[in-house]
Parts: structure tokens; sequence; C-alpha cells
């Protein structure tokens, strides 16, 4: 069944089937290096499903503390996390740039104060109507934040089914002091994604996979 999206993260239920991916190496740490305080602090854990409507996503991450300052646009000034799709990935090895296939997708938990959790889409242009059909809810933790998202596939232009294969990138990034508006550190999937912005030569894969017979 699909999750609900309300930022509990129930691995024993509605993400059972999903693998455990974690990001909190010094490897996967893929935007300046020097700044980056540890998988205590500046670490991942993601959790990731699917069905015919939506892309499904849960996130535990340790960002102590949690800042974010900005909305919209400018969320990347904060701690956020940026997805990179690319929808039609045989065609566009050859690309450095984005097309109308590559999405990048911002996804920001607020501050839990005044700020509340948002889905943005920097490239392609998207209407703000479709964005708003995302499903998003954080919650703070102890140790930073979790969150759950369902991204709709028609937001992205798919049709799932299993065997697909896609460009992805997951890259949690951190902004370390309080009252800034800076982006100071990014760890990644793709390491080398961070510093080549949009190119899908540096992406992922992500397998869109059946193993219930559901689809």
């Amino acid at each position: 069944k699909p999750p609900v999206i309300n930022g509990e993260i129930n691995l024993s239920d509605e993400w059972y089937l999903s693998p455990r991916y974690y990001l909190g190496l010094p490897v996967d740490v893929g935007y300046q290096p020097e700044k980056w305080e540890g998988q205590e602090k500046q670490s991942a854990v993601y959790y990731l499903g699917w069905d015919n409507n939506y892309f499904y996503m849960a996130m535990e991450v340790n960002a102590t503390p949690v800042v974010q300052m900005a909305v919209g646009t400018n969320m990347w000034q904060g701690d956020h996390i940026e997805l990179w799709f690319d929808t039609q990935l045989q065609e566009d090895f050859d690309l450095k740039q984005p097309n109308k296939a590559i999405f990048q997708i911002g996804i920001s938990p607020g501050n839990f104060d005044f700020i509340k959790p948002e889905v943005y889409v920097w490239t392609p242009p998207v209407l703000a109507s479709e964005v708003a059909k995302c499903k998003l809810a954080a919650v703070e933790t102890s140790t930073g934040y979790n969150f759950e998202i369902a991204i709709p596939w028609k937001l992205l232009n798919v049709e799932p089914k299993p065997g697909m294969v896609m460009g992805f990138v997951v890259s949690p990034s951190f902004t370390n002091e309080p009252g800034t508006l800076s982006q100071d550190v990014m760890i990644s999937s793709s390491p080398k994604s961070p510093n080549n912005w949009g190119d899908p030569q540096f992406f992922g894969n992500l397998f869109l996979v059946d193993p219930v017979g559901a689809f």
C-alpha cells in the first residue's frame, strides 16, 4: 500500500520493501568537503518506493542544527535536499546540461517555525499548480529532521513500469551556521554530480523493480 505522507517513517510496514541507502561517508561529500562536520552532524538515510501514480521517498537527516531561512528558488541557501531525474537517460548520455527530460527538484524541511516544508522545481520550467500536487511532510527530530514525499509521475512526464531505468541523484545539502544564507556542504549518491551541475554523465541510475508482482 502507498505510504502515508506524514513524516513518520514506518519501516515495518510502509517502507519495508525498500533497501536502506546511506549517505555519510567521506567519499559521499561532493561539495566543499573541508566544511563537512562529520556523519553525526551531516548525513542521511533514505528509502524509495513507487506505484503507478507516484515516486515515493523517505529520508532521515542528521542536521544539527537545521538551518533554513529561504524559500522557493532560494531554498538552496539553507538545509534542503536536491533530487535529479533524467527520464530519457539513454538519449542524454552526451549532454552536458539539462534538457526538458532532466529535472532538478528541491525539498526543503522549512525551519519548523515560520517557514513551511516546500517542494520547488528549478528545471525544467514547471507550472506551480503541478508542483503543488506533490505531497510532502517533514518533522523535526532530536538529530535533525525526517521527511516523506510523493512526487507525481505526471510531473516528470513518466509512465512508470517495471524495468524502467532513469538517471537519478540524491544530494542532501547543509548550511553550517544558524542565521546565515549559505550552501556549505553537499553529500550525494553521485559525489561528482554537485560540481557538474545538471550533467547526466555524472548521474547514478534509478531502476524500477516490482519484487512482489504488484504491477
